[in-house]
């Protein structure tokens, strides 16, 4: 059973990324063409926090 919930996403052109609510906190899907490149756990972190997280994937700069 999978225990990660939707809580947002933000996309621009080819660039996703969604933020996930799980038991242990929060989580962060850095996406890029469709394809998932990294999770990034923000356990310790607020909502706002992993949403800053999204945020600078789509925006650059966060580069991987």
């Amino acid at each position: 059973m999978n225990q990660r919930q939707l809580v947002t996403y933000i996309e621009d052109k080819n660039k996703k990324a969604n933020v996930f609510h799980t038991p242990d906190g929060y989580e962060v899907d850095l996406i890029q063409n469709k394809q998932v490149l990294e999770t990034r756990k923000a356990y310790a972190y607020s909502l706002h926090y992993a949403e800053d997280i999204a945020y600078n994937w789509i925006s650059g700069i966060i580069k991987i």
